[in-house]
């Protein structure tokens, strides 16, 4: 998905590695929700962070925000979340992107390293809509008398949009009424719960 945006953008990727060489990773982990790269910038006396992953995980350790004329201002992340939540409900999953200048010196990163401060750059709504194939299976379950769970990395109203797109969740929109928990509600039961 990332390559096809960038080549939708014309960036080339040839250029990208040559002017940008990767020095180091952060890998996406579930418990940070986000992965990292460290790039030598050829044309700048600095080296520059990428870091991709959730909208809040994202706006969590941002200070900033670039706008499209290029200048960098204090982060709106009320805006930000808005405009994530209207994808989300569109069912399209969502990833924030942000990047963090860096000294030249700088040749590894670590999670401290991207802590805060980050310049929020934008947000990439994609589709993967479900196989045709798992509506039919969702059906003969409820046939069958069969109750569905969905459990998914997704977020909240992208999980309501897929559940009521396969028939898990009918025509409800309320999150509550359908017990819609996020990883943070969950960690929050009890075992019995």
């Amino acid at each position: 998905a990332l390559l096809v945006s960038a080549m939708k953008s014309r960036l080339s990727r040839y250029a990208a590695m040559t002017e940008m060489p990767r020095l180091d990773s952060i890998p996406f982990e579930s418990e940070y929700q986000y992965m990292a790269t460290l790039h030598k910038n050829t044309k700048s006396e600095n080296n520059v962070v990428y870091v991709k992953g959730s909208v809040e995980s994202i706006l969590a350790r941002c200070s900033k925000m670039l706008l499209s004329t290029g200048e960098v201002v204090s982060l709106n992340a009320n805006s930000c979340i808005a405009a994530s939540d209207i994808f989300a409900k569109r069912g399209l999953r969502v990833l924030a992107f942000a990047f963090l200048t860096v000294n030249k010196s700088k040749t590894d990163i670590s999670h401290a390293d991207i802590d805060k401060n980050l310049v929020f750059l934008g947000l990439q709504a994609m589709i993967d809509p479900p196989r045709s194939e798992v509506i039919q299976a969702i059906q003969t379950c409820h046939n069958a008398g069969i109750k569905v769970k969905m459990i998914t990395g997704d977020h909240e109203l992208t999980a309501l949009a897929i559940a009521q797109l396969i028939g898990i969740a009918g025509n409800s929109q309320n999150l509550k009424e359908l017990q819609v928990l996020n990883g943070k509600r969950i960690a929050e039961l009890s075992d019995q719960e």
